[in-house]
């Protein structure tokens, strides 16, 4: 036990290292020689520990930051790319295109797109810990810490979390992703999830949303009719919209309005028939097929 301790720790103190330095060169030997292990010995315990190798989980994280970069500053897409280690603009978008299923200014557009629905834009790129592929979001953010909770667990596995730090009102962070929606267009996709909540004063939930071009909000549900507030132990929670063959992307999280904590785990994607219904709220309001009450007869 004591070993495993001081394994963990190890590699706890190697990826804070990481994330301090992602605009370094990072390596294996330099890794090796911080954790005061043989190369060889770092990677066999860097790959056991954390399920994948230090250089992919570099990578990764780079590709994280520079997520948050574009959507929380206005430099070039060749100056981040530049910033977190990549050779060239077009490296650059090949693989995050790869790892996001969008181009850097596509996911530039969309996210602050999204941001911008809510209240005005404004992202904290000194986030720690955000889980690999994650990014946060919201208005306000620096009055949540959001990213990664061990010590709340739901079938042994740690938790995302968003937690209120400063209470200021209308404000609201998330922890988000986007990607291509070309695998589900013309289907009805459930996004469900596992959600806690603690002295929620708002509301809390999780949140998807389908975007058509130039990013037309086809549908949308945040759960802000069905809320999580107070207190709850862990439930399972669902969304359900419609993707159109139009659409381009799918974007998706947990969010916490006001004061409290929320966590949230196990998010799944699944395609369900026409028997489900949505849970769209942006549905068209069913009109009358004819006008009613022209004399004003009934009150």
């Amino acid at each position: 036990m004591d070993q495993d301790k001081s394994l963990a720790d190890t590699i706890e103190n190697t990826l804070r290292y990481i994330d301090q330095h992602l605009d370094s060169n990072l390596n294996l030997s330099t890794l090796a020689e911080q954790s005061a292990y043989s190369p060889y010995h770092f990677h066999r315990v860097f790959h056991r520990m954390v399920g994948k190798t230090a250089t992919n989980y570099i990578r990764e994280r780079r590709l994280s930051k520079a997520a948050e970069e574009l959507v929380s500053s206005d430099k070039r897409i060749l100056e981040i790319a530049v910033a977190f280690g990549f050779s060239s603009q077009e490296s650059f978008t090949r693989i995050f295109k790869k790892h996001y299923y969008l181009t850097p200014q596509r996911y530039r557009r969309s996210v602050r797109n999204i941001i911008q629905k809510r209240g005005n834009k404004h992202m904290n790129t000194n986030a720690t810990h955000l889980p690999t592929g994650w990014m946060k979001a919201g208005h306000s953010v620096s009055s949540y810490e959001i990213g990664i909770d061990q010590n709340t667990r739901f079938k042994d596995k740690p938790s995302g979390c968003i937690k209120t730090t400063k209470s200021t009102p209308g404000s609201f962070g998330t922890m988000m992703q986007m990607f291509s929606s070309s695998k589900y267009n013309g289907k009805r996709l459930k996004l469900s999830a596992y959600v806690k909540s603690h002295e929620v004063s708002g509301w809390a939930g999780i949140w998807m949303r389908v975007d058509g071009k130039d990013n037309e909000i086809l549908s949308f549900d945040n759960m802000e009719q069905r809320p999580i507030v107070g207190t709850t132990d862990w439930q399972q929670v669902e969304v359900v919209l419609d993707v159109p063959y139009d659409s381009e992307a799918i974007a998706f999280g947990i969010l916490l309005t006001g004061n409290g904590t929320v966590w949230g785990n196990q998010f799944h994607f699944e395609v369900v028939d026409r028997t489900v219904p949505t849970t769209n709220m942006t549905e068209d309001v069913q009109l009358p097929p004819d006008p009613v009450n022209l004399d004003f007869a009934v009150v």
